[in-house]
């Protein structure tokens, strides 16, 4: 398994890190550290050059704290510095690494009351086609046991949308609950068809409805927090993604989200 860690050296980019390493701590996986900076192009070349090696001995620092951390683990780590911008990078690495997964900071805890999902999370998901896992800054892992999976059915959906849960063995034995939300998220959708999760057959699985008032209520979203551990999207489902993730009347600008976001592409 191949896993892209973006980090700019934050808490939160850090925090995400150390996540995916202790989920994926019994799975075979090469993880790359990729570190972007951009120079200022008012400075000076002597400016640029010593922020310059200065980064890359930063990115080493971390690769190798990163390795003393899983010495018993069958986990091999490696860095990569660029100054090319966020989405090229991502994207170059995507197609000559054969990266499975894509781990990201969700948004720092001082904007969590905000925004789900800081710009720079949202731009990766809206751009790039690669499995996600965003972490907020001040999440610890805990084994994960119960998925929620906020759903509109406004486009269609297929079992190759969920191939991520499938292949995913750390996520057998789970229990992913369904919830279909209201109709001001989705005035024209259909009935949830449920024929697509039936290739989940190493999970139990149950559905929900909520109407529109309880979409929105901030109870309810709080008490996700509570009863679940990670929040799982269908990046194609763009109108709830905005809904949940990035819009100024989204679910959690009074409820703030604490549980990590799988975001899944087919």
């Amino acid at each position: 398994m191949n896993v892209l860690l973006l980090s700019d050296f934050s808490e939160v980019a850090i925090n995400a890190t150390h996540y995916a390493m202790d989920l994926l701590r019994e799975e075979k996986v090469s993880f790359i550290l990729l570190n972007i900076y951009v120079p200022d192009p008012d400075a000076s070349e002597e400016e640029k050059e010593r922020k310059r090696t200065a980064t890359k001995a930063r990115l080493q620092e971390r690769v190798d704290k990163l390795r003393e951390r899983s010495l018993d683990r069958p986990h091999c780590v490696n860095g990569h510095y660029s100054e090319d911008n966020l989405v090229n990078t991502t994207r170059d690495f995507l197609v000559k690494n054969k990266i499975d997964l894509l781990v990201m900071g969700a948004v720092g805890k001082d904007m969590r009351h905000a925004t789900i999902l800081g710009d720079h999370t949202f731009e990766i998901i809206s751009k790039i086609k690669c499995n996600i896992l965003a972490v907020p800054e001040d999440v610890q892992f805990r084994e994960i046991q119960r998925i929620l999976m906020p759903i509109d059915t406004s486009v269609s959906l297929h079992s190759k949308n969920l191939q991520f849960l499938k292949e995913s063995k750390y996520l057998n034995n789970t229990q992913l609950s369904v919830w279909e939300l209201g109709n001001r998220i989705a005035p024209d959708q259909r009935s949830l068809s449920t024929s697509a999760f039936e290739s989940l057959d190493q999970m139990q699985i149950d559905f929900f409805k909520l109407n529109d008032v309880e979409s929105y209520d901030k109870s309810i979203w709080m008490e996700v927090q509570k009863e679940f551990d990670v929040i799982s999207l269908l990046a194609k489902n763009i109108q709830i993604c905005s809904h949940l993730m990035h819009s100024k009347h989204g679910f959690y600008l009074t409820a703030p989200n604490r549980l990590p976001i799988f975001v899944l592409h087919d």
